[in-house]
């Protein structure tokens, strides 16, 4: 049994070695329509286009990314907690350009 009683298994869904069961096969690799493997850039293309993420969800993780960098500066002690604030961004749907961005500024 592993750590969580299942039988057979040592590590999650790892199978034991006692047990002589095999590992379950891995999931198949993302392929185009004419069976060619997709690079990780047709990949990347193929999840941008399919996943739908809201202004809302954009504004919500964009606040919580800056209060995360706001605690952890914080945490450091050498800025002085008077000296960062959090501003509001001036859009959410700005284009991505695939690179991160941020405006830091010292008051």
């Amino acid at each position: 049994m592993d750590a969580r009683g299942a039988p057979g298994l040592c590590a999650g869904r790892i199978p034991c070695a006692a047990t002589g069961k095999k590992a379950s096969p891995a999931p198949p690799l993302p392929t185009a329509t004419d069976g060619a493997l997709l690079t990780p850039e047709q990949i990347e293309a193929r999840l941008v286009a399919a996943i739908q993420v809201s202004v809302d969800d954009q504004r919500d993780l964009i606040k919580r990314w800056a209060q995360a960098v706001q605690s952890y500066i914080l945490k450091t002690g050498q800025v002085a907690p008077e000296r960062l604030s959090i501003i509001t961004p001036e859009s959410a749907t700005a284009p991505v350009t695939g690179k991160p961005r941020a405006n830091l500024s010292l008051d």
